[in-house]
């Protein structure tokens, strides 16, 4: 059996072709991955976002009592909460500076309307038992 330069070439360069072909796949497949990730988490933010901002304005425009202990469970961070990390590796920093600060103005309203703001009556009448979602709220006012 005699394998000639010719034909060891021509492996080397077949392999060579389907190891080309398999990197480009693998790029596309994960390229695509990421594309429907992004979107996703997105459309979820996208969702809270117009939530927050109907119940913004309803608090501030409309005849709710800004001082209602229930106004504050209106607007949320859940989803941001839940997929800020994943947001910050697939999205331009500038998109994700453009989010982050939106959400650090929603917890600057929570935090004006937090139950330590309301008044005594208020804050007896809910009880310690009662701290709800608002108990979840960050201390700090970073992200």
């Amino acid at each position: 059996m005699n394998i000639g330069l010719s034909d060891l070439l021509g492996g080397a360069l077949g392999a060579l072709i389907i190891f080309v072909l398999t990197v480009l796949h693998s790029g596309w497949v994960s390229w695509q991955q990421r594309v429907r990730q992004r979107t996703g988490l997105l459309r979820l933010l996208d969702t809270e976002i117009e939530r927050n901002t109907a119940s913004i304005r309803t608090i501030f425009s409309g005849p709710a009592d800004p001082q209602d202990p229930t106004v504050i469970f209106l607007i949320t961070t859940d989803e941001w909460q839940a997929c800020r990390v994943e947001i910050s590796q697939l999205v331009p920093i500038r998109v994700f500076d453009v989010i982050r600060r939106y959400y650090e103005l929603v917890n600057q309203v929570q935090n004006v309307m937090a139950p330590d703001h309301f008044s005594p009556e208020i804050q007896e009448s809910r009880g310690p038992d009662q701290a709800g979602p608002t108990a979840q709220l960050p201390q700090s006012g970073r992200f």
